[in-house]
């Protein structure tokens, strides 16, 4: 009996589940009776001589379809192979890393539709071996292995790595055979052997050539004719495909030696043979139609039935209106189900011209490069000189399909994308798409049974609860939330402009989504999406029929990841109400400043500087410090509903409190390749994954255990980022610290049980910190003592540390390597994207690896630095062959100039643009919104205003933007809940702070950052804002004071856009500064008496001071003048007119700007208060 052809294929329209668990069953069956039959295996065998990133995935774009690839003499980087998302697409690559010199010299790509079938075997030399499983008809070893060719120096390879002579490459083979022999399977051994065994060149070793054909006795050679060839050289035959069983193997010469490909002399073959158990096997592929005339025609005769109902409880209404649009949906729509062939949906047909060029290409070869004497078809030397100009129009004509297949697959990936850049990221996200750890086995209800096993079996008791203490700043609850249909204003949230912005894909376990609902006539848009939702948030009401998830599982090493994904309604109705609880949590002061999590202006940044200047200035003054990251088990699963809803009662009430109370019940459906589970209603526990409140919600619950802490204990912090937390703890020796340290662990973990948490110790990582050289000291966490560590990860970053002290070395090394992966990564997809998207992608991946944190760390030592930005810039030359990052020695082979080139022709920016920009940004937003108190009171010591004329210090900056927080929340209060707010500030702070404003907007004071005599060394050096304080303080003045500007982003853009782009880690490199100087006498620019002056001079110099005297005191008075005007034409409700009469009658243009400040704050003081 043969397998059904596509015809016969059993196939199911609008399939229930048991038509899909049956259409499953017969694949299997197919899938078995499939291994008794005969199927072809195609393999290739080929040289490409030393590998880049886009070798093999070139490789396969030639020659696509084959199952095995062998490839050697790669000379490789480990790099390259061991990301498994370089290899090939549909492919993967089993490779030897064990020469002593770190280089891979040969690899197998296995097509992923016969992976299942391949194993690893044991590494031999430089030989890289595979066992194919063919069930019952035995298996076959396939060796991979290159010969290096010896030297009679110290180069030799044989003798420089193994301490042997060449004849190893001989005991190799026969260990390779030995394998074989245990479980009597085939095999097959190829490569370049660079030997001719048959016809021994005079280069050959004798003894070798002997040894070699004694191991491969029993083996045929399936190539028959020289495989190398080079101009003016004799083409020999030194590559071998050595096959124990030869019968029915068709062999062909790829000509790869010349174009398009031109690798170095080797000709490559392709050999293609019978075998059983290979068969591509079954699957069920499910595919979807629409009727677009049917929906909107039924959408609107449906909208008349719903409107004609006069419905008028609002939840009734809803649950019929999703009831109406869920049968409009499912009318007009068409699954199909059917049995088909498993392949790549990513793998493209290659065109048919494309192919038949190839094969032109292909023969033409065959006729210039014939040198066999049989051929009766013979051509003169005119003849071969036409078809030699024929076969380079043919690569060039080729080149050119190329191009446009690229495009066509760029097309087909992007769908419906508009802009060329959005079709890079698709065809990126589908080329770069990293295998999953393991393959899922079990069916939808097996996976359902392991979600709600997962948060069972993480729970714990809930009743343990008491409550939450916050501490607002008004006395108010929150009682529902607003809603429009179409935004009043840009600070709105309404149900248009969250519709808008939905992906077109996204869907709940209805399958409905904004693309399908976009179908609906456009009348019919009110009465089915936005009115359900303006009803749910007007009566608070979170519908039913809305709160059932689908839910996609990830496979992990061991267990399963779900993730939730809400309906389209819940999540529209989710982002009209979340902006609304932010405001009101941030503006009433609900989340404390430790909490760092999903909150506007802070980030992972922010709470790792906390952490740093707790830590740094302990170990300055010689404290053991522990930083104890700690780890919960399934943290946003495990708090029960009703201590949630407890915590949210402190927050909200009404409408609010119910539409949040009762968004935390939920249902889930699994899916699994086009299967739905059952319904299951989950425990009442956690918050719900995939919704777009959860975040928030989760860490007002999590914030309770800052209270554990005394808030004047300055030996004890906790910070938060969501559930990552991190406790610092410091005393005067290791004892004390650990006393206190496992004191706040055990209230700790007693406060994680009340709230229905549990902590992890084996998961919890601590690190100490102390000038001693103590080692395997360790922590109790619970009853577990857990060892310190050398290393900690908080929030992506490792923290590190030297002889006792903290640093950021290592974090910076393992950056540098992601970039290089993704380097490797995203060259190796090049000719698909073009070479504009390629500089885009490029930028995007490392510039984001490198600014993660990056405000709030240290400067990168240059070692780092050098290496990092080296890396950088020679990827954005993407013209250029790639090998040039598989060596280190390369990186001083480019010159100068030639990085510079490359990078000012990007525009992208440096290493140090990007570390100075978000560092500029963190000061703006610490300034201006002070959500982190560490920061808020280290920027306030720190941050220095200095007269420009005079150079003299004034102080440090006030407090400048207190009036604008209190007025925000001010204004906020007043709209939204109709009530004063209980802030205040007196008239005459609010003079002076405007007054600051105008004189750093004038530039008659500059900003600089200024350390605190005696801060320690490693403060100094690790912490914000130190960490970047000498670089800044050499920016011009007016990118300095630019950080009170809001629009200072754009301001410091702007600036290092038009800069010269250098590779030094610092603002000015040689070529930066201007030589064009003016000879000036110094006696006039350095104005002072000296002995060796004339009297002459000393007159002059004498004036010269004088008249600067009298010059600065006239600029600083008119500058006070200037900035009271400018205050008074920003802000005319001041009404200053008396505040400048005063300052006219007793301000002195002797006093320095320090004394006219105070002079000014205390007028303003007698007139305004």
């Amino acid at each position: 009996m043969k397998n059904p052809t596509k015809k016969e294929m059993p196939r199911i329209i609008n399939p229930t589940n048991a038509d899909m668990h049956e259409l499953m069953n017969q694949c299997n069956l197919l899938n078995e009776k499939m291994k008794e039959d005969n199927s072809q295996i195609s393999f290739i065998s080929v040289n490409p001589g030393k590998m880049d990133a886009s070798t093999l995935r070139d490789l396969v774009d030639y020659l696509p379809g084959n199952d095995i690839i062998m490839i050697n003499e790669l000379h490789a980087n480990h790099d390259l192979f061991s990301d498994a998302v370089l290899a090939p697409l549909n492919y993967k690559a089993y490779f030897n890393d064990t020469c002593p010199d770190g280089l891979i010299y040969s690899a197998i790509c296995v097509s992923k539709e016969i992976d299942h079938l391949v194993t690893a075997l044991p590494h031999i030399g430089t030989a890289t071996s595979v066992k194919l499983k063919l069930g019952k008809y035995g298996s076959i070893n396939l060796t991979n292995v290159y010969r290096n060719i010896p030297r009679n120096d110290e180069t030799d390879f044989y003798e420089k790595n193994y301490n042997a002579t060449e004849m190893i490459f001989c005991d190799w083979l026969d260990k390779c055979e030995e394998v074989a022999k245990k479980d009597n399977s085939q095999t097959i051994v190829a490569g370049d052997w660079n030997c001719d065994t048959l016809n021994p060149r005079a280069e050959d070793s004798s003894l070798l050539v002997d040894r070699i054909n004694h191991t491969m006795r029993n083996h045929t050679n399936g190539i028959r004719y020289p495989t190398f060839h080079r101009n003016n050289c004799r083409s020999s035959s030194i590559d071998y495909f050595m096959l124990q069983n030869a019968r029915g193997v068709k062999v062909k010469a790829l000509n790869l030696h010349n174009s398009p490909l031109a690798y170095d002399g080797h000709s490559g073959h392709q050999f293609t043979m019978q075998s059983k158990g290979l068969e591509r096997p079954f699957e069920l592929i499910l595919s979807s139609k629409y009727d677009e005339i049917g929906i909107r025609r039924d959408s609107v005769r449906m909208s008349y039935e719903l409107n004609k109902l006069d419905i008028k409880d609002p939840s009734e209404y809803i649950e019929k209106s999703f009831e109406m649009a869920s049968k409009i949906i499912e009318k007009n729509h068409q699954k199909i189900a059917r049995i088909g062939k498993k392949s790549c949906k990513a793998k493209g047909k290659q065109p048919l011209d494309t192919r038949k060029y190839y094969e032109a290409l292909n023969y033409a070869n065959s006729i210039i490069y014939n040198e066999s004497d049989q051929d009766e078809t013979k051509f003169d030397a005119q003849e071969i000189y036409v078809i030699k100009s024929f076969a380079r129009k043919l690569c060039i004509m080729l080149r050119k399909l190329q191009r446009r297949d690229n495009e066509k697959i760029a097309e087909k990936i992007a769908g419906e994308c508009n802009k060329p850049l959005q079709a890079a990221w698709k065809i990126t996200n589908e080329l770069l798409a990293a295998p999953p750890v393991r393959i899922l086995e079990e069916n939808v209800e097996e996976l359902m049974d392991e979600v709600v096993e997962l948060q069972r079996k993480t729970t714990i008791c809930p009743e343990k609860y008491t409550k939450h203490v916050f501490k607002p700043r008004n006395n108010v609850k929150m009682k529902e939330f607003e809603v429009h249909v179409h935004s009043k204003s840009s600070s709105e949230n309404s149900i248009l402009g969250e519709y808008n912005k939905l992906k077109d894909y996204t869907r709940g376990s209805t399958g409905i989504s904004k693309r399908i609902l976009d179908l609906f006539h456009v009348a019919c848009f009110y009465d089915f999406i936005a009115k359900p939702i303006l009803l749910a948030i007007q009566s608070g009401r979170y519908p039913r029929c809305w709160r059932t998830n689908r839910t996609v599982i990830l496979p992990k090493k061991k267990g399963i990841r779900p993730i939730s994904i809400s309906e389209i309604f819940a999540k529209i109705l989710e982002k009209v109400i979340i902006n609304q609880i932010t405001d009101f949590v941030e503006y009433n002061g609900f989340l404390p400043a430790a909490q760092n999590g999903f909150r506007s202006v802070l980030s992972t940044g922010t709470s790792l500087a906390a952490v740093n200047l707790f830590a740094c200035e302990a170990i300055d003054k010689g404290d053991t410090i522990a930083l104890i990251a700690i780890d919960m088990r399934n943290a946003f699963g495990t708090p029960h509903h009703r201590n949630i809803v407890k915590c949210l009662g402190n927050i909200f009430e009404g409408k609010a409190l119910r539409i949040l109370g009762e968004s935390l019940e939920r249902w889930a459906i699994v899916e699994k390749d086009g299967t739905l589970s059952r319904k299951e209603k989950m425990e009442e526990f956690g918050v719900p994954q995939g919704s777009v409140c959860s975040p928030t919600l989760f860490c007002l619950f999590i914030s309770e255990i800052v209270n554990i802490i005394d808030e004047r204990d300055d030996n004890v912090k906790i910070n938060i980022f969501a559930d990552d937390t991190i406790i610092s703890c410091k005393g005067k020796d290791f004892d004390e610290m650990k006393n206190r340290a496992e004191k706040t662990l055990d209230i700790l973990g007693e406060k994680l049980l009340e709230l229905g948490l549990q902590l992890v110790p084996e998961k919890t990582g601590i690190m100490i910190f102390d000038k001693t050289d103590q080692k395997e000291r360790s922590i109790r966490i619970v009853d577990t003592p857990i060892m310190e560590s050398e290393t900690l990860k908080y929030l992506g970053s490792t923290i590190g540390k030297s002889k006792g002290i903290m640093n950021y070395e290592l974090n910076n090394e393992l950056k540098i390597r992601k970039m290089k992966i993704m380097v490797n990564r995203i060259r190796s997809i090049k000719s698909y994207i073009g070479k504009d998207a390629t500089k885009t992608l490029h930028r995007a991946f490392n510039i984001g690896v490198l600014n993660h944190n990056l405000d709030i760390l240290p400067k990168w030592k240059a070692k780092n630095h050098n290496k990092g930005q080296n890396l950088y810039m020679r990827a954005l030359d993407i013209d250029r062959e790639t090998r040039w990052f598989l060596q280190d020695d390369e990186y001083e082979s480019k010159k100068r100039q030639d990085r510079i080139d490359a990078l000012t022709k990007s525009g992208h920016p440096t290493f140090f643009e990007c570390q100075m920009k978000l560092f500029h940004s963190q000061l703006w937003k610490t300034i201006r919104y002070g959500k982190n108190t560490t920061m808020k009171k280290e920027i306030d010591k720190a941050l220095t205003m200095f007269s420009v004329d005079t150079g003299e210090r004034v102080g440090t900056i006030p407090d400048i933007f207190a009036e604008n927080r209190i007025k925000d929340s001010f204004a906020y209060f007043k709209k939204v809940h109709k009530i004063r707010d209980s802030g205040s500030i007196n008239k005459s702070s609010c003079v002076y702070y405007e007054l600051i404003k105008a004189l750093i907007k004038l530039e008659s004071i500059e900003l600089k950052i200024v350390p605190e005599k005696g801060m320690g060394k490693v403060k100094r050096e690790l912490c914000w804002p130190y960490n970047l304080h000498k670089d800044f303080n050499m920016l011009p003045i007016n990118i300095r004071n630019a950080i009170i500007e809001e629009n200072n982003k754009s301001i410091t853009k702007s600036f290092f856009k038009g800069r010269h782009k250098h590779p030094e880690n610092k603002l000015d490199c040689i070529d930066c500064i201007d030589k064009k100087f003016f000879c000036v006498s110094e006696y006039i620019e350095d104005p002072c008496e000296t002995i060796f002056n004339t009297t002459i001079e000393n007159e002059l110099i004498n004036e010269l001071i004088l008249e600067e005297n009298i010059n600065t005191a006239h600029a600083r008075f008119e500058a006070m003048e200037e900035a009271l005007e400018e205050v008074e034409r920003k802000r005319p409700d001041m009404n200053l007119s008396g505040l400048k009469s005063e300052w006219l009658k007793k301000g002195s243009k002797k006093w320095p700007l320090r004394r006219c400040l105070a002079e000014i704050k205390l007028l303003a003081a007698k007139i305004f208060d």
